[in-house]
């Protein structure tokens, strides 16, 4: 991981002679400004498996002809509202689509569903500011409703399902670097085969990010996430793993109101999967009561955070940073 991040970080550094100098740099991605609101869209096919692996359990463990592949499309609509200078909440609706496929040296074996699988609500408060020290975001997400079914509708409110974490970035103008860390937490759910707990999930994720201008930025980025072993009617099952994963980004920002967000990442180890994601998101200024665009709603002491936060406003010339998204957001 190490060769790969330096790698990124020597990429991103010679890319330095293109960038305009002398521009101020905005962060996009953080939080949305007081008053205002966002829309964001966020797609991620993710690729598990290959040979000797029987993602369906239909063949001999033995058989070494055997091989196993699955795809998945993760989908996630999220809204956003800048309550204040330092508080956001958000909706987000979470849906899955996938296709399995095993075969051997005989058989030929699909399985494809889809589903919407959760309703989260989130709260994220700017704990610092950046200044001698780095800027501090934490966050906390809640479960409303889980979809429980393998395919169809099976609705849970409240199941307890809970994620809490912190981010920490320091910009270094044209680079941004940023750390991520935290814990989601998944509650033992019952039926009448018995109880079943997916394991919780610790994670961290530093990136680096370069500004190009004021349209594109370029990241790197990684992350260990330590998966708890899953427990079965109060048993252990499988064992405790270790993903690390790492990748790059690219963002493009062709106006002040709307976002784009390429990245692609591949596990390095305790897993066999590579992700390819799209994060798109539209910026909302609250409307005057007359009609038109309203500047969002701050005070002067708030202004210059503001429009570090990237608020849809008028376009000025400035570069743009595009921050990647929490690695459970990918």
């Amino acid at each position: 991981m190490q060769k790969v991040l330096t790698g990124a970080a020597c990429a991103l550094w010679a890319c330095g002679a293109f960038a305009d100098e002398g521009l101020p740099l905005i962060l996009d991605g953080l939080q949305v400004p007081r008053g205002s609101s966002s829309l964001e869209l966020r797609l991620n096919h993710v690729a598990v498996g290959g040979v000797g692996e029987d993602v369906l359990g239909q063949f001999d463990r033995e058989d070494p002809a055997r091989a196993g592949h699955t795809d998945f499309l993760l989908g996630n609509l999220g809204y956003r509202y800048g309550l204040n200078a330092r508080t956001e909440v958000s909706l987000n609706l979470s849906g899955t689509s996938a296709e399995q496929r095993a075969a051997n040296s005989s058989r030929y074996i699909t399985k494809t569903n889809a589903k919407l699988d959760t309703l989260n609500a989130g709260l994220s408060y700017s704990l610092s500011p950046e200044n001698e020290t780095p800027a501090v975001f934490g966050h906390i997400d809640l479960t409303l409703f889980e979809n429980r079914a393998s395919a169809g509708q099976d609705w849970h409110t409240l199941p307890g399902s809970l994620g809490i974490g912190l981010t920490l970035y320091r910009t270094y103008d044209p680079v941004v670097l940023s750390f991520s860390s935290g814990y989601r937490h998944t509650p033992r759910q019952r039926s009448q085969a018995g109880s079943t707990d997916t394991g919780d999930v610790l994670y961290i994720s530093p990136s680096l990010t370069f500004a190009v201008n004021n349209s594109v930025s370029l990241s790197g980025n990684a992350d260990v996430s330590i998966v708890q072993r899953n427990q079965l009617n109060g048993r252990g099952a499988g064992i405790r793993r270790t993903v690390i994963r790492s990748g790059f980004g690219i963002g493009i920002s062709p106006s002040a109101q709307f976002n784009l967000y390429f990245n692609y990442l591949f596990a390095l180890s305790g897993s066999d999967e590579t992700s390819l994601g799209l994060n798109v998101r539209y910026k909302m200024a609250p409307r005057q009561a007359g009609g038109g665009e309203a500047q969002p709603l701050e005070t002067a002491e708030e202004q210059g955070d503001e429009q570090r936060r990237g608020a849809p406003r008028a376009r000025s010339p400035a570069r743009t940073a595009t921050l990647s998204p929490e690695p459970g957001a990918r």
